[in-house]
């Protein structure tokens, strides 16, 4: 059967206080260093079950908040004790806040942006799929030639034939 959200931070609560008055054990490793890390924190030989839900786990939660905060308390003692810094989120990682206004002047520039790339390469496609109409127009115009001249030496090689076997057939050589 599982345990409740406030018996499991009494668990954690309990632990850190002995640690305190005691030693850390050795041989434990990943021991968390922050609210979060010990909410997520799960060593069953500890009695220590993770508490996967955010929701109760608050200061500002009216059943478990005052448990929370005494948490907290221990956890910075901890830190202290064993010599460890927690690690602040830098500047860059959390988000900026931008006005809606900002936000949508940049997503109207973007879009604007967008729409002239979109009239750029359609132009560029209607200028090559009129240079290839051009170009296959030409193209079909030429075969069409070639195949008036082909028609035209067939001619001219039929009449050079016939004038041949007249020479022929009137006595004379060809030289």
């Amino acid at each position: 059967m599982g345990q409740s959200l406030s018996t499991r931070i009494a668990t954690r609560i309990e632990l850190i206080s002995k640690w305190l008055k005691g030693k850390v054990p050795s041989g434990l490793e990943n021991i968390p260093t922050t609210l979060n890390g010990w909410r997520e924190y799960h060593n069953p030989e500890l009695g220590i079950l993770r508490i996967g839900s955010k929701a109760g786990f608050t200061t500002t939660d009216p059943d478990c908040g005052t448990q929370v905060l005494r948490l907290q308390q221990l956890i910075k003692a901890l830190n202290a004790k064993m010599g460890v810094e927690v690690e602040k989120s830098s500047p860059s990682k959390k988000r900026k806040y931008k006005p809606e206004t900002t936000r949508r002047r940049e997503a109207e520039h973007e879009r604007d942006c967008a729409l002239r790339d979109v009239k750029t390469v359609t132009g560029h496609w209607h200028v090559a799929r009129n240079q290839l109409a051009k170009a296959s127009k030409d193209a079909d115009e030429y075969k069409a030639t070639v195949l008036e001249l082909h028609d035209k030496i067939r001619e001219q090689d039929n009449r050079i034939q016939y004038l041949l076997g007249r020479l022929r057939s009137a006595g004379l050589r060809e030289v």
